[in-house]
């Protein structure tokens, strides 16, 4: 086989629960590609919207991408598993790490993301805008005090984190009936 007749594979390969093999192309323009990949393999593919997708966040302080966790991987991975909202309330939902290990920030993978208010003292930073960072990284940015009450505030809707989102997938996801 030559470079010319390799087989370019999509993104992803999706086995839905009835058995089914899908491959799904991330974004567009790649139609000649997923073409060529159908009819070398007999794999229908399908190319999915990014526009309006929930996908990982790059944090504004580090620069680096914030990953899904084990929580989310593990859950949105089991097809017994309902997803019934993209975000994740890490304090509330989270079985991996305990609420007080969280608020510390031992969890590398929870995001920060809260708007200032003035009732609330501990969105009293530069980091209280709405953006989405590693929490970790606020922690590491914010003076002492700031930082003891953000820990101490018990913030169940700053610190969460997202299940993947990619428009498109939803039809092939539902259970066989």
């Amino acid at each position: 086989m030559s470079m010319q007749d390799a087989i370019i594979p999509p993104d992803f390969l999706v086995i839905t629960h009835d058995k089914n093999l899908y491959g799904i192309e991330v974004g567009t323009k790649k139609e000649i590609q997923s073409g060529l990949f159908s009819l070398q393999t007999n794999i229908p593919t399908t190319t999915i919207d990014t526009e309006n997708s929930r996908v990982s966040d790059r944090c504004p302080i580090c620069k680096r991408w914030i990953p899904f966790c084990d929580f989310v991987i593990k859950n949105y991975s089991n097809f017994d598993t309902e997803i019934t909202k993209a975000e994740v309330r890490c304090l509330e939902e989270c079985n991996i790490y305990s609420k007080e290990e969280i608020a510390a920030g031992k969890c590398p993978y929870t995001k920060y993301s809260r708007n200032r208010t003035l009732t609330f003292e501990y969105t009293h930073h530069d980091y209280a805008n709405g953006l989405h960072y590693h929490y970790t990284c606020v922690l590491e940015n914010v003076s002492e005090d700031i930082k003891n009450k953000i820990i101490n505030a018990d913030d169940t809707i700053a610190l969460k984190t997202h299940y993947p989102y990619y428009s498109g997938l939803e039809a092939l996801m539902k259970k066989g009936e």
